[in-house]
C-alpha cells in the first residue's frame, strides 16, 4: 500500500516532534515516523542535567549565605533530585505531544522501518510504502561507548542508566570519562553531594570548541570546587581488580568505585538502510551541505545526527531550515553564528558568534572587551563572582563574538544575540538603559 506525503518525518525525538509541529503551518501533508527510538530519554538526560544544575546552584547559594549545614545541604540537595527523577521519568510526554500532533492533521506512524529504493525512493513500515517529497531523518543520538581495552568486562554508567542509579549517602570515588556539558553538570551535581569526582578528557580543555580563556575560567572554578580534572589523556584500559574498578592511563592508575562515560553521542540509526540509499555517514555524525541536505537530495537530516551539541535551541534552528529549504523556494543555508546557545554548567556558560581565535582568523583589527563579575554588586551579594563577559568586535565596532561565564548568562546572551542579528553595533548598544542590574553593570564596565 502506498501512501503519499509532502514530508515524513524520521523519529519522534524532541526535534522530530517540534518539525512535524511546524510543518503543518506549511498545510501540507505530514508523517511523524516514531521509529521506536529512545530520543526521548536522551533529552530527559538533557533536561535532568539542567535541574540538577538549578538546584546545586540554589543549595551552594543558600549554603553560602549560612541558612543550611554543610550536611543537610547535600541530603537535602540528593532526596529533592532523585524525587525530580522519579517524578519526570513516570510521566510521558512524548505519547501526549503526539496525541496533540494527530488531532492537528499530522500522520502519526507508531513502529519501525527502513528506506527502499526501487523505482523511487520510500519509507517501508508495517508492509506501507511512504512516498514524500523529502525525508527528514530526526531519530537523535545515543551514548557513544568508546573503544577501551576490558570495559565490557566491567559495569559502567552513561548519562541514560545514570538516571536509574540510586546514588548512596556515602562518599564515593567517580571517574568521569569525557568533558561534554552533560559530563560538567553531572560531575558537579555529584561534587555536590559530597561525591570524590575525577573527570578525565583527551582534550587540552574542557569544551575545546569554545573560547580558550572562558573555559580555563570554568575549569579552574571546577577545581575550585573539589572536581580533579585530567587533560590530554588517553585511557589505555579499565580493569576490575580487588573490588575497584581501576582507569589506566599512560602514567598513573586510578582506582574509583564507579565509571560514568559521558564523551558524547553516535547518530540512532541502525536498520534505516541509509548506505543502501547513499546517505553518507559515520560513527560520530550524518554528512550534509549547508542546506542540511544529506548526500541523497530527497533526505535531509537535523539535531544531534549532524555530530555537534545535543541543544533544543540548535535543533530547532536546524528544522527551520530544512523546512524552508523543503517547501520554499528561496533556499536558506545554516548560519550557526547568530544562533545563543547555554551549557547548564555552574556557573552557566553561554555564548553567541565567533571566538577570538575564529575572529583573528578572519580578520586583523578585532578587539576584545570584558567585564569580570567580581566587580558587580549583585553578584557580591549572591556570592556569585566568578564569572566574565567577553565581546569580541571589528573595527567598526560590530560585535562578532559573545561568551559569558557568570550568574543569569542565559538571559544576558539574549541582549546580545539580538545586537548581533540587527547588526547593533557596540557604542549603540551602550546607549541603552537597561532595568536588569546585572546587564546594566556589564554594559557600564564594557563602555569603558
Amino acid at each position: 500500500m502506498f501512501l503519499e506525503y509532502d514530508l515524513v518525518i524520521i523519529g519522534a525525538s524532541p526535534e522530530g516532534i517540534y518539525a512535524a509541529r511546524q510543518a503543518i503551518q506549511y498545510h501540507k501533508r505530514v508523517a511523524l515516523v516514531e521509529q521506536g527510538l529512545n530520543g526521548q530519554s536522551q533529552n530527559f538526560t538533557c533536561s535532568i542535567s539542567k535541574q540538577i544544575t538549578t538546584f546545586s546552584q540554589h543549595y551552594n547559594c543558600v549554603q553560602s549565605l549560612g541558612y543550611i549545614s554543610e550536611s543537610l545541604s547535600s541530603n537535602l540537595l540528593l532526596e529533592t533530585t532523585q524525587h525530580l527523577i522519579q517524578t519526570i521519568s513516570k510521566v510521558d510526554f512524548r505519547s501526549n505531544q503526539l496525541a496533540v500532533l494527530a488531532a492537528s492533521g499530522v500522520d502519526i506512524i507508531l513502529g519501525s522501518g527502513s528506506f527502499s529504493l526501487s523505482s523511487r525512493l520510500s519509507f517501508d513500515i508495517d508492509n506501507r510504502q511512504l512516498r514524500s517529497r523529502a525525508y527528514l531523518l530526526a531519530t537523535s543520538s545515543i551514548s557513544r561507548i568508546p573503544k577501551i581495552l576490558g570495559l565490557e568486562k566491567i559495569d559502567y554508567l552513561t548519562p541514560l542508566t545514570f538516571q536509574q542509579y540510586q546514588i548512596k549517602k556515602i562518599a564515593q570515588t567517580w571517574t568521569i570519562l569525557g568533558s561534554t556539558p552533560v559530563a560538567i553538570a553531572l560531575a558537579q551535581y555529584l561534587v555536590s553531594l559530597d561525591q570524590k569526582v575525577i573527570l578525565i578528557s583527551r582534550n587540552a580543555h574542557i569544551f575545546p570548541q569554545e573560547d580558550r580563556e572562558v573555559c580555563h575560567l570554568l575549569q579552574a572554578q571546577l577545581e575550585a570546587m573539589g572536581i580533579q580534572i585530567i587533560t590530554q589523556n588517553q585511557i589505555q584500559e579499565v580493569r576490575f581488580i580487588e573490588k575497584k574498578k581501576q582507569v589506566v592511563l599512560a602514567k598513573q592508575v586510578i582506582e574509583t568505585d564507579e565509571i560514568l562515560l559521558a564523551s558524547g553521542n553516535q547518530p540512532q540509526i541502525n536498520d534505516l538502510n541509509l548506505d543502501k540509499i547513499k546517505v553518507e555517514f559515520d560513527q560520530t555524525k550524518i554528512f550534509t551541505n549547508s542546506q542540511l541536505q544529506t548526500t541523497h537530495p530527497q533526505v535531509y537530516a537535523c539535531g544531534s545526527l549532524l555530530g555537534g551539541y545535543d541543544i533544543p535551541e540548535i535543533a530547532e534552528y536546524e528544522v527551520r531550515v530544512v523546512l524552508n529549504n523543503i517547501f520554499s523556494a528561496k533556499k536558506i543555508h545554516v548560519n550557526y553564528s547568530l544562533i545563543p546557545y547555554s551549557f547548564s554548567t555552574y556557573p552557566t556558560f553561554a555564548r553567541i558568534g565567533l571566538t577570538e581565535i575564529q575572529a583573528r582568523q578572519q580578520q586583523n583589527n578585532i578587539k576584545v572587551i570584558k567585564a569580570y563579575f567580581k566587580s558587580q554588586s549583585q553578584t557580591q551579594f549572591l556570592d556569585t563572582t566568578v564569572g566574565i563577559c567577553k565581546l569580541i568586535i571589528d573595527s567598526k565596532k560590530e560585535i562578532l563574538g559573545v561568551h559569558i561565564l557568570g550568574s543569569h548568562a542565559a538571559e544576558l546572551i539574549s541582549f546580545f544575540t539580538l545586537a548581533i542579528q540587527q547588526k547593533i553595533k557596540l557604542d549603540q548598544l551602550l546607549k541603552i538603559n537597561s532595568p536588569s542590574p546585572i546587564f546594566a553593570e556589564i554594559l557600564q564596565q564594557l563602555s569603558y
